[in-house]
């Protein structure tokens, strides 16, 4: 074990206050692969006090931050506004963030390029922040480095304060475009201001309206908190190169210059020049966007909701305009006033309920709550001159009437009406859409989809199975990993609105022969086996696909012309050694379907790398996302 002798990080840091001088209690540690032993120089020597066990992330040594920090008597704190853990000794200051590979120390910034890590509720920092600050750097020549940091603020920058009777005017001699955000928060009442890469070096002033400004420095942003003495409003200006803070009392400031408000569930744009806005919804979270040419803010504004209605309202500056992102609890309706000098957004409870349309994922959904469009209540789909129809009973009226305005390029709006216990959900697409039913926990979900690719159906084989593991390694069974794979294709063709048949859908065993007539009898389009692979090279690894050599099974397309189309996309999806597209003529199960055949061994579990991957639930996904998308291009040659 290699040892390093180390004046201890956290004493080094904290303790350079004075910078001309070490503390007399000087602190030695050794480093090895899985501690640091901590060693005390007292009157009697050196005394070991502590040894602190190394835990392992990504590969990467970390130190615990509060056990090492205690042990050394120095305090530490968490600050839940800024993510930080803040450490503390003889009037310095050292500031970690969660998930960032800065710290701050005295405000200087240092980036180690590794995280700092939180588990269990135990915050973790790589050790090479302990061996950087340790070994040959002496507190002097850290304090040399602190004052030669690029990062070091400007000292340069100002806040003046100007007080009124029931007011307060904080003036920042600060550039608006180092604005990062702005927002009010109660319970206390505190405005907090959040800039780019900013250092007062000055001490902060207490005004009429609050008590005093805290400042504190996390992954580059200087974060202000003004402490105010009761529900005081503000105001943010911008005014040349500097911008403006107005704190009031009675909130009388409020028509006058803020670009952005909300008052009263309505979202307030102060300007009378809206002609070419546009207006749309995304999800998850559910966000009302507005785009409105020519309108400008003071750098990017967030600003707080209601926590009802609104949780959240975002602007964004760009050099055509202003983005304002509305973000809301539920899939709430609004409404638009406009007036001379005013783009006003009202925000109101949902209209129709029992109904959500969401539009992050690939396909677009509009889930429905609490019924089960399957069996006796199949979703009766039509195309109309006037839309997408979807109709179907509601006998309990989960589902009420009302239109969902969505205009996100694929979807314009959705129509719910009811007749009786027939609900019908009219789709107003850009062009046609091809919805899928597929039941899912609590309901059913529709899935959008913009070519129709039903009435083909396609058997999905998960290989082996039951008392056929096919290879094994370890406690790992090949046949497990071939039926997550073939589970995940099944789910994502459903949603894509292909019919399928899965041969197994758990741990049972089905001959070859079995899995062909079951195919053959249900006259498939398309017949796809799911398998792994095994060599006893164990550095052997990649993704192949087997074919039959021929041009049987003709329907447009031949099993070898289908191999070739999704092996091609599972290669460009999964980046896995190009195994190449390989015949096997005996294989029953490309031999003897009449129907193109298609077996895909997805990688090799002999290779210890791609094991780890292949029982990896996203990489298994990727998989299928990409055998999916090579299926349905093969569809498109069958009729």
């Amino acid at each position: 074990m290699r040892k390093f002798t180390y004046i201890l990080i956290i004493i080094a840091i904290l303790f350079i206050a004075g910078l001309e001088r070490v503390s007399a209690v000087t602190y030695e540690s050794t480093v090895g692969s899985d501690s640091i032993v901590l060693k005390k120089n007292t009157d009697n020597g050196m005394t070991e006090i502590k040894s602190i066990g190394l835990v392992t992330f990504n590969g990467n040594s970390y130190f615990g931050i509060r056990q090492l920090s205690e042990t050394c008597g120095a305090t530490i704190n968490w600050i839940e506004e800024t993510k930080s853990i803040k450490v503390e000794s003889n009037g310095s200051v050292m500031l970690f963030s969660y998930n960032s590979t800065e710290i701050f120390v005295n405000g200087n910034k240092f980036d180690f390029g590794k995280p700092v890590m939180i588990t269990d509720g135990v915050s973790y920092a790589p050790i090479e922040i302990y061996t950087a600050f340790t070994g040959e750097m002496s507190a002097n020549q850290l304090a040399i480095s602190e004052g030669s940091n690029e990062n070091h603020a400007d000292e340069s920058n100002t806040l003046m304060l100007e007080k009124g009777i029931d007011s307060d005017r904080v003036i920042f001699n600060v550039n608006p475009e180092k604005i990062k955000a702005h927002f009010r928060l109660d319970s206390p009442d505190r405005i907090v201001l959040d800039l780019y890469d900013v250092d007062l070096n000055e001490e902060l002033p207490s005004g009429v309206t609050f008590e005093r400004i805290r400042y504190s420095i996390s992954n580059g942003i200087t974060r202000f908190v003004f402490d105010l003495n009761d529900d005081y409003r503000y105001r943010l200006n911008a005014d040349g190169g500097r911008f403006i803070i107005d704190i009031s009392e009675s909130g009388a400031f409020l028509n006058e210059n803020t670009s952005v408000e909300f008052r009263n569930n309505s979202i307030i744009l102060n300007t009378g020049d809206y002609e070419g806005y546009r207006i749309s919804r995304s999800s998850d979270p559910y966000t009302i966007d507005v785009f409105i040419p020519g309108f400008k803010t003071c750098g990017t504004l967030e600003l707080d909701g209601d926590g009802i209605l609104v949780e959240k309202i975002y602007a964004y500056p760009s050099e055509d305009g202003a983005r304002i992102s509305i973000v809301t609890k539920f899939q709430c309706a609004f409404e638009l006033e406009k007036t001379e000098s005013n783009f006003i957004i009202g925000i109101y409870e949902p209209v129709v309920n029992g109904l959500t349309y969401h539009n992050k994922d690939e396909i677009h959904s509009i889930q429905i709550s609490g019924i089960e469009l399957s069996g006796n209540n199949e979703a009766k789909i039509e195309q109309k001159s006037n839309g997408t129809h979807v109709s179907f009973d509601d006998p309990d009226n989960l589902i009420t009437e009302g239109q969902v305005y969505i205009n996100d390029g694929f979807v314009k709006s959705i129509f719910v009406t009811r007749n009786g216990s027939k609900v019908t959900i009219r789709i107003d697409g850009i062009s046609k859409i091809y919805p899928a039913a597929v039941r899912e926990s609590g309901g059913t979900v529709l899935y959008l989809n913009d070519n129709d690719l039903s009435g083909r159906l396609v058997v999905i084989s998960a290989g082996h199975g039951g008392r056929d593991p096919g290879a094994v390694k370890g406690d790992t069974h090949e046949a497990d990993i071939n039926l997550d794979i073939a589970l995940k294709l099944d789910s994502i063709l459903k949603k894509m609105g292909i019919d399928t048949l899965m041969i197994r859908t758990d741990d049972t065993f089905y001959s070859l022969d079995d899995r062909v007539l079951t195919a053959n009898k249900n006259n498939a389009a398309l017949f796809i086996s799911i398998h792994s692979n095994a060599l006893e090279d164990p550095d052997f690894d990649g993704l192949m696909t087997l074919v039959h050599s021929g041009a049987i099974n003709y329907k447009k397309i031949n099993g070898r012309t289908a191999g070739e189309i999704i092996h091609k996309s599972l290669i460009d999806a999964t980046g896995a050694t190009d195994r190449g597209v390989r015949f096997r003529d005996n294989i029953i199960v490309l031999k003897d379907t009449a129907m193109p055949a298609v077996e895909i061994e997805a990688g090799f579990l002999t290779n210890e790398a791609e094991l780890v991957k292949l029982l990896d639930d996203t990489y298994q996904m990727t998989i299928a996302e990409a055998a999916a998308s090579g299926i349905a291009e093969v569809l498109e040659y069958i009729d």
